[in-house]
């Protein structure tokens, strides 16, 4: 017991080897894409406050022309540089992972992108991989839409960059987000 209310009193940080967040656009009805974010930093304070910063123009698409368009013409990035997520996590809720090194849980959080903000239940998959590491996972895709946080206008630009391909408004996001304790 002793070991599992030290856990849940440390501040953690992110491990940046096992670090993704991808998502997937649609285009045409059938072609699926998987883009992902290169830069993210996060923590969790030992009361079980959350936070992850998205750098938005480390979006990487595999192809340039692609980052740039979205950079800057879907998320705004000179206006908006990152999109972040905030979460309340329950340390006691929690803290059986010291124990049972795997276990779901049905996270609540904030999802800002663009200045507008959405509450979104998330489910994950939290494993203790080590004494001191401890990986988030979804559970499965997380639909976030477009329309959801001002980005249609975007979306149309990107479709019209590229001769009136359609691309579909919601993309499923999936990630992975490893903590070690702060020093």
């Amino acid at each position: 017991m002793l070991r599992i209310g030290y856990h849940i009193r440390l501040r953690w940080l992110f491990r940046f080897f096992r670090l993704f967040l991808n998502f997937v656009t649609i285009k045409k009805g059938t072609v699926l894409e998987t883009q992902k974010f290169g830069e993210l930093a996060g923590s969790i304070s030992p009361d079980g406050e959350a936070e992850v910063k998205i750098k938005l123009e480390s979006v990487s698409t595999g192809i340039d022309i692609r980052d740039v368009r979205m950079r800057f013409v879907l998320f705004d990035i000179d206006q908006f540089p990152d999109a972040t997520i905030t979460a309340k996590i329950d340390p006691e809720a929690i803290s059986s992972v010291f124990d049972e090194a795997r276990m779901t849980y049905d996270l609540p959080v904030t999802l800002t992108i663009r200045g507008i903000s959405k509450d979104l239940s998330i489910p994950v998959i939290i494993s203790k991989l080590g004494d001191d590491l401890v990986s988030v996972a979804s559970a499965a895709p997380v639909m976030v839409s477009t329309a959801d946080f001002g980005m249609e206008d975007g979306l149309k630009q990107l479709s019209e960059a590229v001769g009136n391909i359609p691309i579909t408004p919601s993309s499923p996001v999936t990630f992975e987000l490893a903590f070690v304790p702060a020093n």
